[in-house]
């Protein structure tokens, strides 16, 4: 019994001494990232180990919950030292330590100096301490961007200044621009005269100043004049100042609503002959209708359109042809409206009616947006293809190749094919266009969540494609079947915004002479109250270097009603849609509405395209958006400012032969991949030209990415081939 219990302790023993002479792995701290700015937690940590076997796991002490890990490498850690415990398949371990140093902390100081009492002359400069440079500075209100620390030409007021360095680290402070001393000694009163309908322009403000002899004006508006005439509903105030002193007075002129009226209507393509709108006739969304007092309405996706505090008298009335093709013929059995009068016992004008005969002919069109892309975190694209025209059901094959800097995680529908491909995910749906019905306010859009690298710096610019094309027919209009989708990278952002595509190069949103002139603007607005918005208004004012004309409303979260008053005011009218508040229901409390318009025709270098809106909910003061900024350039030795500014393909669908230009560069080589990233054809032109013939005979029918590369840039562009 001994020998048997010495011989089990001698194997006991020889099976220690093989583990303790397995047992020779090590671990070391390859290298470590500091976080690079404060509370991002986002440090890395590399690990070089030997003598491991198998699979090699990690314990952190303290817990790192937020790391992820890619292989050695560890990101998203916070400051701290870590003592960090190695494990390998047979239960072998080591032990090394490591320290994440914390970011460097950016603060923001402000000189201010204060404004004269007739004019805007106030400025803040700002002086940051820490972070990388270059630096980004922002002002709010008014969300001017610059590259420089001095704002100027400022108003009396109080301003938030932000800034970001290069590593996206944001700081800011808050300082006050103000005024010379007080006046004293005058006593100021005044009469408001309000305007007598909506945007009528005969609003005023009769400033009775005592005494009022010595002093001068500066209105907001920029009006030096004692009194303030003509002008539309809203917040004003004027400095008035007596050379050396000066106050600052207040008041709002607000909407009288008397000898005003309405006009109501509907415009569609009468498919069954009987002048009667029925379910299955098709809305004429994308048409404009035109009042003889220069005001402009936009009929929504149900073709309803309407005209509000219009001025009492007699007006014609006419629809201008939609923008997509040649125009709808009026139907000639069916009454046409064409003259109206408003009277006091008839202020409401009803089935103001544009009815055209049936069209058979395809065009389908697509329009997506995004907000933006948070690094780590997953985002959402929504893509809206639609059916302008076709009194058939037909399928629709919607093409989505992302940015090769996106991952794919999910979509609603699902898809009906995900393909990974060098230059980015593929994504493929066919959905079932039914008569007009397509995906718009009426029914939810495609919605598809990517992912975002969390190393990925604030800033960036990842644009995505997308294309819809009827199987089995022939789109009559391909201009509109193709999108593009561009976010940036962000770390938050304001849920009422304006942002215009193409953005532009630099703070001045730089866009090339002569290059597309489409532009497209999306209006976001969330309701952040405590209760539902019945009513949502926004007033977008609109550039002087925008074409009115040209005005196209292309998407939107909810049913609308669209005007345009005084030639540049769109007036967008969102009723009764109770949008949520976001505490009930965030997701839900969202909303937005796009559109496209073209540059004036005789736009000229270094002319601005500024554009602001104004977001009223219900009876609340408006909410201002950040103002967009376009500057018209020259191109020169520059970057290229993206595919849609000067990339030009047609026609499309091609058959036999492709022309690709580029303004004013020299095209290196062309290349068309297939939707799964492969290589087709390419070329590169035996001489130097800006516009290449290309043959694409024998090329299979589909939809294909066209690459280019020039002396500037790349570009790339959806195009069809029969």
């Amino acid at each position: 019994m001994m020998k048997k219990y010495i011989f089990i302790l001698l194997i006991l023993c020889m099976a220690a001494l093989n583990s303790g002479a397995q047992c020779i792995m090590t671990l070391n701290t390859n290298y470590t990232v500091p976080e690079t700015c404060m509370g991002m937690c986002n440090g890395i940590v590399d690990f070089a180990y030997t003598n491991a076997t198998g699979t090699v796991n990690y314990t952190f002490n303290p817990a790192a919950p937020g790391a992820t890990q890619f292989a050695t490498t560890f990101y998203n850690l916070c400051p701290g030292n870590y003592t960090v415990t190695a494990t390998d398949g047979v239960g072998c371990t080591a032990t090394t330590i490591f320290n994440i140093m914390p970011a460097i902390p950016m603060t923001l100081s402000c000189n201010t100096t204060a404004t004269s009492c007739t004019a805007c002359t106030g400025s803040i400069a700002s002086v940051n301490f820490g972070g990388t440079a270059p630096y980004s500075y922002t002002i709010q209100p008014g969300n001017q961007i610059s590259g420089s620390n001095i704002f100027s030409n400022l108003c009396a007021g109080t301003y938030t200044i932000l800034v970001t360095d290069a590593n996206g680290c944001l700081s800011s402070t808050v300082a006050a621009v103000t005024m010379g001393p007080p006046l004293t000694g005058v006593t100021l009163n005044d009469v408001v005269y309000d305007e007598s309908c909506y945007l009528s322009g005969d609003g005023s403000i009769d400033l009775q100043p005592t005494p009022a002899a010595g002093l001068t004006y500066y209105w907001s508006t920029g009006d030096t004049s004692q009194d303030l005439s003509n002008v539309v509903s809203g917040p004003y105030w004027v400095s008035v100042s007596d050379g050396t002193n000066c106050s600052l007075f207040y008041d709002t002129v607000h909407v009288a609503g008397i000898n005003c009226g309405t006009i109501n209507g509907k415009a569609w393509i009468d498919s069954v002959g009987d002048c009667v709108y029925n379910t299955g006739d098709h809305a004429l969304s994308a048409s404009v209708i035109q009042l003889s007092n220069g005001a402009l309405a936009y009929p929504n996706m149900n073709g309803d359109f309407q005209f509000t505090q219009v001025p009492l008298g007699s007006y014609t009335i006419s629809k201008i042809n939609p923008y997509w093709f040649g125009g709808f013929v009026p139907d000639v059995t069916c009454v046409q409206a064409q003259n109206l009068s408003l009277t006091s016992t008839n202020t409401v004008l009803n089935n103001v009616d544009f009815i055209d005969s049936s069209l058979n002919q395809v065009d389908l069109f697509i329009w997506a947006y995004t907000s933006q892309y948070v690094p780590g975190s997953t985002s959402s694209i929504k893509i809206y293809p639609n059916k302008h025209t076709y009194a058939l059901p037909v399928n629709g094959v919607v093409s989505l190749l992302l940015n090769d800097s996106l991952n794919y995680a999910s979509a609603v529908p699902a898809p009906n094919s995900v393909i990974a491909t060098p230059n980015g995910d593929s994504i493929t749906w066919i959905i079932p266009m039914t008569y007009y019905s397509g995906y718009s306010w009426t029914n939810p859009p495609i919605e598809v969540m990517v992912n975002t690298p969390s190393t990925y710096s604030m800033g960036l610019s990842l644009q995505s494609s997308v294309s819809v094309q009827p199987q089995g027919l022939t789109d009559l209009w391909q201009t509109n079947n193709t999108a593009n989708i561009v976010g940036i990278t962000a770390t938050s952002f304001d849920p009422n915004d304006k942002t215009v595509s193409p953005r532009g190069m630099g703070p001045i949103g730089g866009i090339w002479l002569h290059g597309d002139s489409v532009m497209e603007y999306i209006v976001r607005f969330q309701n952040t109250g405590t209760a539902s918005a019945t009513n949502i208004r926004i007033l977008d004012t609109l550039s002087g270097k925008l074409d009115i004309s040209t005005l196209r409303i292309i998407g939107s979260s909810h049913n609308y009603l669209a005007q345009v008053h005084d030639g540049h005011i769109l007036d967008l009218y969102f009723k009764d849609i109770m949008l949520p508040d976001s505490n009930s229901n965030e997701p839900g409390s969202h909303g937005f509405i796009a559109y496209s318009i073209e540059q004036i025709s005789n736009i000229q270098v270094w002319d601005e395209i500024k554009n602001t809106a104004s977001i009223y909910f219900d009876y609340n003061a408006p909410i201002q958006t950040n103002t967009t900024l376009n500057t018209i350039i020259i191109p020169g030795a520059v970057d290229n400012l993206g595919d849609a500014n000067a990339l030009k393909v047609y026609p499309q669908p091609a058959h036999d032969l492709l022309y690709v230009q580029v303004p004013d560069e020299n095209i290196e080589s062309v290349a068309l991949y297939d939707m799964q990233g492969r290589m087709i054809r390419s070329v590169k032109p035996s001489s130097v030209t800006s516009e290449y013939k290309w043959s694409i005979t024998g090329i299979t029918s589909g939809i294909y990415q066209l690459k280019l590369k020039t002396v500037k840039g790349n570009y790339s562009r959806m195009v069809t081939i029969e």
